[in-house]
C-alpha cells in the first residue's frame, strides 16, 4: 500500500491521486486490525473471551457490551443468509434497502435476547467471576 501510494504521487495528480491515496493510506491502517478482528473471531470462543476481559479487570459496562457484540457477529451473518435467500426465493431483486430494513429489524431483536442471555449467564454479578478456562499465554 504504501509502494501504491508512493507509485500514484508520481504518476497522478488532482482528485485521482487524492482518491488513490485515501484508499491506499486506509487500507495500510485499517487492514491489520480487521484481519486481526476476523482472527480473534474465529479462534476464540465467547467464554474464553469475557475469561480474558475478566482476568484484565476491564468495568462489567465493557465486558457486557463486548461480549454481545462478540456473538452478535454469528448471528448477523445467519441473518444476512436468510434474508437474501427469502429475497431469491420471492423473485425480489437483491438491493442493499431490502436487506438493510429487515436486517436492523432483526438486529433489535437478537441484541436484546443476547443482552438478556448474559445477563442470565451472571455477568452482571459484582462478585468474583470463575470460569473453567484458564487464562494464561500459550
Amino acid at each position: 500500500m504504501f509502494g501504491i501510494n508512493q507509485l500514484a504521487a508520481l504518476h497522478m495528480n488532482g482528485f485521482a491521486f487524492t482518491l488513490v491515496s485515501f484508499l491506499a493510506v486506509s487500507l495500510r491502517k485499517f487492514l491489520p486490525c480487521f484481519i486481526l478482528g476476523k482472527w480473534i473471531l474465529t479462534k476464540t470462543e465467547v467464554s474464553e473471551f469475557v475469561a480474558v476481559m475478566w482476568k484484565l479487570k476491564l468495568p462489567q459496562t465493557a465486558i457486557i457490551p463486548l461480549s454481545v457484540i462478540f456473538r452478535y457477529f454469528p448471528a448477523i451473518k445467519e441473518e444476512w443468509t436468510s434474508i437474501r435467500a427469502a429475497m431469491k426465493m420471492r423473485g425480489i431483486h437483491v438491493s442493499m434497502e431490502h436487506i438493510m430494513v429487515p436486517l436492523l429489524m432483526s438486529a433489535v431483536n437478537v441484541s436484546e435476547e443476547l443482552s438478556a442471555a448474559a445477563l442470565c449467564r451472571g455477568l452482571d454479578h459484582p462478585g468474583i467471576h470463575t470460569s473453567l478456562v484458564q487464562v494464561k499465554f500459550s
